[in-house]
């Protein structure tokens, strides 16, 4: 099929429901008032009008129908609670459900009513609602502040024909611009009319409407709510052309999205192998600047025991350079004792043998003064002299003899070989002889005393000289036993004197070298300072580092799970793009049909008209429904009666009755 119309304004349809009728009715509501209209006559059949009256809510209180009909004998169906003529005095009957009668005219109206609980297609609903707060209508007349009425038509399930799909609605709601202000009905065409807004909402077949009008009122009132029903059988062709060519226009664009989708997969799918990639290395970063922080740090701490170490070595300098000048003093004046002890091997040999010498000498002197201790005293004197045939009275000679020993003591006394404490001994053995001459010229008495005191000293002299003799002997043992080490010890006198030498001359440099290496010290202290704050600083640095590594590792983490999301999204985005290059596979004959249906739909072809009073009723042309609601308004105040007093006359009273 070709159609030849580009598109189908709003206002065409809401026009073509304002003229849809043409012809002339009368409409008889429940009180019998009438009031003429016009509506199109087609066809032979019959035509329907449905009034339907609603309360201000959209709830239903009565629902008539006129049924026009023309000339003949007519038979007539439907569920009425009552019948009558409109046109005309024919009689009409109705039994059973059916109505008939025989019409004259070419268009004859009957109304039929029927009971108000009948359903109808819509589901009609008006809520009102002042400050926020639901109110009824009855409620609401004459109140004031913000106003909302809530406006909404839905399909009712319960009715089983198909009006609903095939008529569309108009609705009108009408606002007293004196009372109302600030309105707002985004869903509506508004126009004024006089000093009034009218709303007028168009409802397409098959669709329902939920809005709401905003408004301030003062002492709100409003006028019916009407809304007519008609189908929309519209004669119009409508090019399609365009809109399918924009049609493959999509199908091609979907071909290319699925194309670019499995794409997109692919690259995503690189993006996330090198994302991955990127993370490996992002905690291999992290690990290795997490290790060089740590290492930073021990360097750090052991530069800080470093340098409390130099800072206790510099500590020290003065001590040791103290110290070194101290050695080096000392060993020069070990060297100087050194070269000042002559010591040779013969003296040692010398000493060994006048040791020898020496100790034979106090030896053979303890053994005779051992002797002398025994020889000199008094009574042996005298029995000395007795045994020679000496009178002690005549020991005067004896005197020669004390000298000449006397002089030989003199001459041990001068040996080199003995003792200070030998010498004086002997010494005063030598005077005790010497004085022993004018001794024995003495009395007898003075000799024996002399010689009792001799002989004291004599055996002190013996004691002491054996004491000598074996401190001696011992001392002479000693010097032969350590002769050979006095020997080699004397041999390496000279080579240590040497060695000393050369040691003071080289401790010298070395104490020279001292004073340079605290120096040194000094100086490496000083520039370890610096060293230490820049390790510092580096140590500060990689703290930086790490937490930049950190968060860098982190932004690479929530990279690598958005790359995950992105991955399955993508995949979803071809999941999807598959089904909707397969649903869209045939969307252009789809489209078509679509179009063909809507068509069908907006001109009537499609819609088979049937009768809304009963499905006995076969050739019907046209069905509309008219529906009007009750309208909002202020009770009205009774005014008080004032009773007339006055007397008229009898002619004022026949004036009064014919005016």
């Amino acid at each position: 099929m070709k159609n030849n119309l580009k598109r189908l304004g709003i206002f065409t349809l809401t026009g073509m429901m304002m003229v849809a009728s043409c012809g002339r009715y009368i409409y008889a509501d429940d009180s019998d008032t009438s009031e003429e209209t016009t509506t199109e006559v087609s066809g032979d059949g019959k035509e329907e009008v449905v009034y339907i009256k609603m309360d201000a809510g959209g709830n239903v209180s009565s629902i008539n129908v006129v049924n026009i009909w023309g000339e003949g004998d007519i038979v007539d169906y439907g569920d009425y609670t009552a019948v009558k003529m409109l046109t005309s005095t024919t009689p009409i009957t109705y039994e059973d459900g059916t109505v008939t009668f025989t019409s004259e005219s070419s268009r004859i109206y009957y109304q039929g009513t029927m009971d108000p609980t009948t359903e109808i297609p819509w589901n009609i609903s008006i809520r009102y609602y002042m400050d926020g707060k639901e109110y009824s209508a009855d409620e609401i007349a004459g109140m004031s502040g913000d106003l909302t009425i809530k406006f909404k038509v839905t399909q009712n399930m319960s009715y089983d024909k198909d009006f609903y799909d095939n008529y569309a609605l108009q609705a009108s709601f009408t606002l007293d611009t004196e009372k109302c202000s600030n309105i707002v009905a985004q869903d509506a065409t508004i126009a004024d009319v006089g000093s009034d807004k009218q709303l007028t909402y168009t409802i397409l077949p098959g669709k329902g409407i939920d809005t709401e009008i905003t408004a301030t009122v003062t002492d709100f009132e409003m006028d019916s709510v009407s809304i007519n029903g008609i189908q929309l059988s519209l004669n119009v062709e409508i090019d399609d052309e365009e809109l399918m060519d924009q049609v493959t226009d999509i199908m091609d664009a979907v071909a290319e999205l699925r194309d670019g989708s499995y794409d997109l997969g692919d690259g995503v799918t690189e993006l996330s192998d090198g994302t991955a990639e990127l993370l490996d290395g992002g905690n291999d970063l992290y690990s290795g600047v997490e290790s060089l922080d740590e290492g930073v740090s021990s360097l750090q701490s052991g530069m800080a025991t470093m340098q409390s170490g130099l800072n206790s070595l510099n500590s020290k300098s003065s001590e040791l350079t103290s110290g070194s000048a101290q050695i080096k003093n000392a060993l020069n004046e070990i060297n100087t004792a050194l070269s000042s002890m002559q010591v040779s091997v013969d003296t040692i040999s010398g000493l060994s043998s006048n040791s020898s010498i020496l100790a034979s000498s106090i030896t053979n002197l303890s053994d005779g003064v051992a002797s002398l201790s025994d020889a000199i005293s008094y009574s042996a004197y005298t029995a000395k002299l007795s045994e020679n045939g000496i009178d002690a009275s005549q020991i005067s000679t004896l005197s020669q003899s004390d000298a000449a020993l006397a002089e030989s003591l003199s001459t041990l006394a001068e040996a080199d070989n003995l003792t200070d404490e030998q010498k004086a001994l002997i010494s005063q053995a030598s005077s005790a002889l010497s004085n022993s001459g004018s001794m024995i010229s003495g009395t007898d008495a003075v000799i024996s005393g002399y010689l009792t005191g001799v002989n004291s000293n004599v055996q002190t002299l013996a004691s002491n000289l054996s004491e000598l003799n074996t401190n001696y002997t011992q001392f002479n043992e000693a010097i032969q036993t350590n002769i050979s080490s006095l020997t080699a010890m004397v041999s390496q006198l000279s080579t240590l004197q040497s060695s000393i030498a050369t040691l003071a001359n080289e401790y010298a440099t070395l104490d020279s070298g001292i004073n340079d290496y605290t120096s040194g010290v000094a100086q490496l202290v000083s520039g370890y300072s610096e060293l230490v704050s820049g390790v510092s600083q580096l140590s500060s640095g990689t703290k930086e580092l790490l937490e930049g590594s950190s968060d860098l590792n982190s932004g690479i983490a929530e990279l690598y799970d958005g790359v995950a999301e992105l991955c399955d999204g993508t995949n979803e985005l071809i999941d999807g793009t598959d089904e909707f290059y397969d649903q869209t596979e045939t969307m252009d004959s789809d489209v078509q049909d679509e179009i063909d249906d809507m068509i069908a739909s907006i001109t009537g072809d499609d819609f088979e008209v049937v009768s809304f009073v009963s499905d006995k009723n076969e050739n019907v042309d046209s069905v509309q429904f008219v529906i009007t609601t009750e309208a909002i308004e202020m009770p009205e105040v009774e005014e008080a009666v004032i009773e007339d007093t006055t007397t008229t006359s009898l002619w004022q009273r026949l004036l009064d009755l014919f005016n």
